[in-house]
Order: C-alpha cells, then sequence, then structure tokens
C-alpha cells in the first residue's frame, strides 16, 4: 500500500517485499501448530519444493529428527529476543538432508 501524502510504500509493505524476494531463504511458521505460515521463493528453491506447496506444510516434515531442538530455539528466541542453532539440517523433497550446516538468524 502506498502512503496517499508522500507516495512511499508503507513500512509493511517494504518488509513484505524484502520477504518475498530475498535472496535467503526464509519461513515463517507457527512451532506450536507445527505450520509453515508462509515462505519466499529462495526457501522453496533450497528444498526442492513449489512456492505453493509450502504454506500449511509441517515444520516436522523439513526437520524431522531436530523438530524438538527448533522448537526449543523458538521459545528462547520469543523468552530471550535471541537464540541460536548450529548444525542445522533440513530434508529436501528427495526426503535427503541437506548437507550444509546453516544456523537460522532469529530476533524478535
Amino acid at each position: 500500500m502506498v502512503n496517499e501524502e508522500s507516495g512511499l510504500l508503507l513500512e509493511d509493505d517494504v518488509y513484505r517485499m524484502l520477504f518475498a524476494h530475498g535472496a535467503q531463504a526464509m519461513l515463517i511458521f507457527d512451532p506450536w501448530a507445527d505450520r509453515i505460515l508462509d515462505a519466499n521463493g529462495a526457501s522453496a528453491t533450497l528444498l526442492g519444493r513449489s512456492l505453493e506447496s509450502l504454506p500449511g506444510l509441517r515444520m516436522s516434515t523439513l526437520h524431522p529428527r531436530h523438530f524438538p531442538r527448533l522448537l526449543t530455539f523458538t521459545q528462547e528466541v520469543l523468552e530471550c529476543g535471541k537464540a541460536g542453532l548450529t548444525n542445522w539440517r533440513c530434508a529436501r523433497r528427495t526426503g535427503h538432508a541437506d548437507p550444509s550446516s546453516t544456523t537460522p538468524p532469529a530476533s524478535r
């Protein structure tokens, strides 16, 4: 949405565009419902899935062995404002774990 006075995009729209078109894979999920709420194109590419198939997908499907750690990570972010993970692997559509080790950034 554009501010009528200034002609500039509103802050939420800027963040939405950065999320949608970002080069880094990003997911928004509800950890307690175990569901992805939104995803960007880079995450679909990384996971070998269509962008349309990601919302509603269970996070435990992507991280079957590490889902309890993901919940702990999320709780720490919500309580402390930050957290970190190492040796993180996610399952691609083929069922194989992504060989790269990543540390998902998180903050409030």
